[in-house]
């Protein structure tokens, strides 16, 4: 694959430790919420007579909990499942790597860049989706390290090959 993308130019670390606190954070946590909920309700009545209380929050707070149980769990198995994950950027195109599992972008394919990248407390959390013309997408998500400059790095990746492109 290296010779087709041309250079290697960096490589991104999925930041591991971070996708672990947080998964594990959102797997114990996530219970708590489920209890919670499930109390609230008890106790407003809503089980015993769903007519006399049409107070929604036991029931948002109990599936905001089930919900990271659920997002806990895959992520603790994506991080035992993938101890290597990673991005590479390549001169001509991205390559994401998972275990044995490599699955890789040109850039003269990608004909937009969505990005729902964002910054929190958590930190990083890079979101693109690398659209192809053939309407394919290919996907660059996680806790990456050093995110801004990752995903500026896309960014100028697509719009240079944008600009080579012939007319």
């Amino acid at each position: 694959m290296g010779d087709e993308m041309g250079a290697l130019v960096r490589r991104y670390e999925v930041d591991r430790r971070r996708a672990r606190d947080l998964s594990v954070v959102m797997a114990v946590l996530g219970p708590v919420g489920v209890v919670i909920g499930v109390m609230l309700a008890l106790r407003s009545g809503q089980f015993a007579d769903p007519a006399a209380s049409n107070n929604p929050l036991p029931f948002v707070v109990a599936g905001l909990g089930a919900g990271a149980v659920i997002v806990g769990g895959l992520g603790i198995r994506s991080w035992l499942a993938y101890p290597d994950a990673a991005f590479e950027v390549y001169e001509h195109g991205l390559v994401r790597l998972r275990g044995d599992k490599r699955k890789a972008v040109r850039w003269e394919e990608v004909s937009e860049v969505a990005d729902y990248s964002r910054t929190s407390w958590v930190g990083g959390a890079v979101s693109l989706s690398l659209r192809r013309a053939d309407g394919t997408s290919f996907s660059a998500t996680g806790l990456v390290e050093d995110p801004e400059h990752f995903v500026a790095a896309i960014h100028a990746a697509v719009a240079a090959a944008r600009e080579s492109r012939p007319r």
